[in-house]
């Protein structure tokens, strides 16, 4: 199965997406078959989600993904931080600070 978004021309070499990128190729690694899987998870999310998944619902799932590296996908993203005290403590306990290079 592909996990390959509706929009992946926006993926290619010339395309100014650099989150968008990281996002689509994250969401691909952590769906390849054998794939240690996030933070020690089992892989295959799409699989683990929805059971039985089709191509079909890997495109959704990798396009959406993929959305989440956009501008508007990030500022839902911050968006989600600011207004919930809980997925802000999340991050500022599991992602720590790194300096800007």
């Amino acid at each position: 199965m592909e996990h390959v978004g509706l929009y992946a021309n926006r993926l290619l070499a010339r395309a100014d997406n650099p989150r968008e990128v990281a996002f689509a190729r994250q969401w691909a690694k952590e769906n390849e078959y054998d794939s240690p899987g996030t933070q020690g998870s089992a892989g295959n999310i799409l699989r683990t989600l929805v059971p039985g998944s089709t191509q079909r619902d890997a495109t959704v799932a990798a396009t959406l993904i993929q959305w989440l590296g956009s501008n508007i996908g990030m500022c839902f993203l911050s968006d989600v931080i600011r207004d919930s005290p809980e997925v802000a403590r999340w991050v500022r306990d599991h992602m720590p600070a790194t300096p800007l290079q």
